[in-house]
């Protein structure tokens, strides 16, 4: 199991976390960048050409604009390739700037799961993992959170100091665990009541 910060860009409305669990996605922007065409097994099995093929989805569409030319080209491939590659079971704490949102898992693989929403206005119209339920990271109820980097990340980066922690995190947070500690808070109470 492999574990991801993913960064939401709140700057200009482009998204949010609460938009995210909204919609019960993990998603990323560029919304002209349309990739249903490289989901196919050539592209899969060759990341050149993936990345080749991002780059000019990219250039058609944002070629004009400063922002792209001076350096989302160079990290788009990069993002795009990691959420295509997520796994079942791989674990998504997503962080707005620095601060840590929520955690979901993957439900299904990347590759398999990828939908561009070409119905929708939102920035972020490229989905991967299925459809995901977000759980909000409320300290008090679930821990402390993992600390984020210090500059937050560009798109998706692993999580790798914490990775441990979030795992026991995310397994306590696991229905029948959840069952198990309501039942030992119900049987305080009963303590307490009698």
């Amino acid at each position: 199991m492999n574990v991801y910060w993913l960064a939401i860009d709140k700057s200009d409305g482009h998204s949010s976390y609460e938009e995210f669990k909204d919609r019960s996605v993990i998603a990323q922007g560029w919304s002209s960048i349309n990739l249903t065409n490289l989901f196919k097994p050539t592209a899969i099995s060759n990341r050149a050409l993936f990345d080749q093929g991002v780059l000019t989805i990219g250039q058609q569409v944002y070629g004009n604009y400063d922002w792209w030319l001076n350096k989302d080209q160079y990290h788009v491939p990069r993002i795009m390739y990691m959420l295509a590659s997520l796994k079942k079971g791989d674990l998504i704490v997503g962080i707005e700037g620095i601060k840590v949102r929520g955690i979901c898992e993957v439900k299904i693989n990347g590759w398999d799961s990828y939908y561009y929403d070409a119905s929708s206005d939102l920035e972020y119209r490229n989905t991967f993992g299925g459809k995901v339920e977000w759980v909000d990271w409320c300290p008090y109820r679930i821990g402390k959170a993992p600390i984020p980097p210090a500059q937050s990340v560009k798109g998706i980066a692993s999580l790798n100091k914490e990775r441990s922690y979030v795992i026991n995190v995310w397994k306590a947070l696991k229905p029948e665990n959840l069952r198990y500690s309501i039942g030992l808070v119900e049987d305080t109470i009963r303590v307490y009541d009698d």
